[in-house]
C-alpha cells in the first residue's frame, strides 16, 4: 500500500475491501490529488513519480487470480468551492436551466491526471 504524505492518509484500505469481496468486475473511481501535480513533458513517462504509483495500485489488481475486467472512471473535472451556491444564483439571475450554463462552474485541473491516464491505459501488463 501507498504511503500518503504528511497528514493526508487513506481512510480506508481498498485492498483489504478488495480481498474480502473478491468481485471478478471492479469498478473504480479513481481521481487522485496527487496526479493533478504538473508532469515534466521532458522526461519519460515512466519516470513520473505519479505515473509509477498508478502502475503500482492497477498492477496489484490486476494479479488478483478472480478478477476478470476493470472499469475505471477518471478524472472528472472539479467544481468550484461553494458552486452550488454560485449555480443557484446563476438559474435565478439567466432564468435558464443549468444545461445552457457551459461549464462556467468547472475547474479544470486534470491535465496533467489525464496524460498519465491515458499512458496508463496504453500500457501492457
Amino acid at each position: 500500500m501507498e504511503k500518503q504524505p504528511g497528514n493526508c492518509h487513506l481512510l480506508t484500505q481498498w485492498h483489504d475491501v478488495y480481498n474480502q469481496i473478491k468481485p471478478d468486475v471492479l469498478f473504480m473511481l479513481h481521481r487522485p490529488i496527487g496526479g493533478m501535480a504538473k508532469l515534466n513533458e521532458t522526461k519519460p513517462i515512466e519516470e513520473d513519480d505519479v505515473y509509477q504509483q498508478h502502475v503500482r495500485m492497477i498492477s496489484w489488481y490486476l494479479k488478483q487470480d478472480k478478477l476478470l475486467k476493470i472499469y475505471i472512471q477518471h478524472a472528472l473535472p472539479r467544481c468550484l468551492t461553494y458552486c452550488v451556491g454560485y449555480i443557484n444564483k446563476w438559474i435565478l439571475a439567466e432564468n435558464k436551466p443549468l444545461r445552457f450554463a457551459g461549464d462556467r462552474f468547472t475547474i479544470h485541473n486534470e491535465k496533467w491526471e489525464r496524460i498519465r491516464f491515458e499512458h496508463l491505459v496504453k500500457m501492457k501488463m
